[in-house]
């Protein structure tokens, strides 16, 4: 990416967290959720990788810029609920810079750049509602209604199959986006976007994800 500043040396944690070359290596392969038994703490949003030293050095790329904080609030986390292309029920995470926020940021380091570069760094994870287990994302929703804030944080499986939470390398969020894919669809459809076109596409994906 190229980034004009008057600082040559600025760096931007959403930029360095999600444009990081080790995504590849992570194997981001589930997101999970874990909360204070009685409520009495903020949830904790987990991005499960494979590898878990790609996986935290990732965050390592956050917290050694901003520290477990996001004060811009330049990451957008965003979870897309709703049965895609006639599947079972699902969701899909989303992580992108927040443009607005990231600007806001640069301008307060004396730095500048186009907008535009950072429109396709996003990182996404689809998951599957599971239907033998519990579904955990509504009480993630009701925990961060009522903290007002969530941890995202690394995980790991354990040998022993349990999940390990590195809260250590967490940042705290203060904010997150719940959208529907019903109520997408509805937006694009007002736009007079034709989402039967999009439907069909999503559709073939599916289908050839299936047959690979």
């Amino acid at each position: 990416m190229t980034m004009e500043s008057s600082k040559p040396d600025i760096n931007l944690p959403a930029i360095r967290f999600l444009g990081c070359d080790r995504w590849g290596e992570t194997g981001w392969s589930g997101t999970t959720f874990r909360w204070h038994p009685a409520g009495e703490a903020p949830p904790v949003m987990g991005l499960v990788f494979d590898d878990d030293s790609a996986g935290q050095s990732i965050f390592n790329e956050w917290v050694a810029l901003a520290g477990n904080q996001d004060p811009y609030e330049e990451l957008r986390v965003t979870i897309i609920e709703g049965e895609i292309a006639d599947t079972q029920p699902e969701y899909i995470v989303l992580l992108c810079p927040d443009p607005a926020n990231t600007l806001v940021h640069a301008t307060a380091e004396g730095a500048s750049f186009d907008i535009e570069q950072i429109s396709g760094l996003c990182r996404a994870n689809k998951m599957d509602f599971l239907p033998d287990s519990p579904p955990m994302l509504p009480r993630f929703k009701e925990e961060c209604a009522k903290h007002g804030e969530f941890l995202l944080a690394p995980v790991t499986r354990r040998d022993d199959g349990q999940m390990y939470f590195d809260v250590n390398l967490g940042i705290v969020k203060k904010k997150i986006e719940f959208r529907s894919v019903e109520g997408i669809l509805a937006e694009l459809k007002g736009q007079g976007i034709d989402v039967e076109a999009i439907a069909k596409m999503l559709a073939e994906q599916a289908v050839l994800q299936h047959t690979v």
